[in-house]
């Protein structure tokens, strides 16, 4: 099973949510999603959503789950570290109006050269999504078959460098 979670803090979150969506229309992954107040229109049989859960709760999730998928909260990364967990993360950031600054991209860059956490870049292209599900396979949570097939053709290379680009470019 998969855990992902999100914290509680109160602005929404649907870049991660998006990453959610992915998952279980491309793998035969289960996921547990603590979304705290983020908006969840998704509907799936392998998806099971909350919004808030006790830090007992999330202890048992995080050490029974063969995948972690978190914001970049120090909290949420110390108790990955903590229970030998490395999670792929994506950080809220204050140019999304996602969080009031930018210290989770500051704390995920710490973690991630520790190898304690895995960025999730974004936005997420086929490049970024074809990465991750080997990640996901590498690390055993899917198999091969059920991965999408993503093109990695010139055209959509370009598509997913020009989308990288303009992200850039709007922040």
């Amino acid at each position: 099973m998969i855990f992902a979670t999100i914290g509680n803090d109160h602005r929404q979150f649907h870049r991660f949510t998006g990453l959610i969506s992915h998952i279980l229309h491309n793998t035969n992954s289960r996921v547990f999603y603590q979304h705290g107040y983020t908006a969840v229109d998704i509907i799936h049989p392998r998806l099971i959503l909350v919004d808030f859960i006790t830090r007992e709760k999330f202890v048992n999730l995080l050490v029974d789950s063969s995948i972690v998928l978190s914001h970049a909260g120090a909290g949420t990364l110390l108790q990955c570290a903590y229970h030998n967990k490395i999670p792929f993360v994506i950080p809220r950031r204050v140019a999304l109006r996602e969080h009031i600054n930018d210290h989770q991209v500051e704390t995920l860059y710490e973690f991630v050269q520790l190898n304690l956490a895995k960025e999730v870049k974004y936005p997420l292209t086929d490049l970024v999504l074809s990465e991750f599900f080997k990640a996901l396979t590498q690390a055993g949570a899917i198999n091969d078959h059920s991965l999408p097939n993503y093109s990695k053709s010139k055209s959509n290379l370009l598509v997913s460098l020009q989308a990288t680009i303009n992200s850039i470019l709007d922040s």
